[in-house]
């Protein structure tokens, strides 16, 4: 009878475990208003047509960000690190990602904030995605064959 229990316990925080995992990508973003973080006084030089203003839930997005693998490793063929991008059109699209460094070594040790990593769409195999997180924020860009970049 102890096993039993035992087993079924263990399969139940398996379980809550499994969604509470699933739920993140759903954590990483909050939508806000832009006038809640706008610089009243700075003139803003580009505005988009579409576009949608959220902020990123460091404590979720960080460990995602650090478990992803090297571009072209052996643990970028095997491991899957996913992360949801909110997109202007009011959707969320999810993409397998990979640190894609950009700086040469000796400046990634002078600047050890600077990260930059690039995606595949899952749900749009077409889209490919690349961004990059610096002491100023997280910067992406999006191209698609379904629709126009992001």
């Amino acid at each position: 009878m102890h096993t039993v229990s035992m087993t079924i316990l263990c399969c139940c925080l398996w379980t809550i475990s499994l969604f509470g995992q699933s739920n993140h990508s759903a954590k990483f973003w909050q939508e806000v208003t832009e006038k809640s973080f706008a610089d009243k006084n700075a003139e803003r030089q580009i505005i988009p047509q579409k576009y949608r203003t959220a902020l990123i839930n460091w404590e979720v997005m960080t460990p995602v960000l650090e478990s992803a693998p090297l571009r072209f490793s052996a643990e970028a063929e095997t491991q899957e690190v996913l992360i949801r991008l909110p997109m202007p059109d009011g959707s969320t699209e999810q993409f397998k990602i990979v640190e894609a460094p950009v700086l040469h070594k000796d400046l990634a040790k002078k600047y050890p904030g600077i990260h930059a990593y690039a995606g595949q769409g899952i749900d749009d195999p077409t889209a490919y995605l690349r961004f990059d997180v610096t002491p100023k924020g997280f910067h992406a860009m999006v191209l698609s064959g379904r629709h126009s970049g992001v």
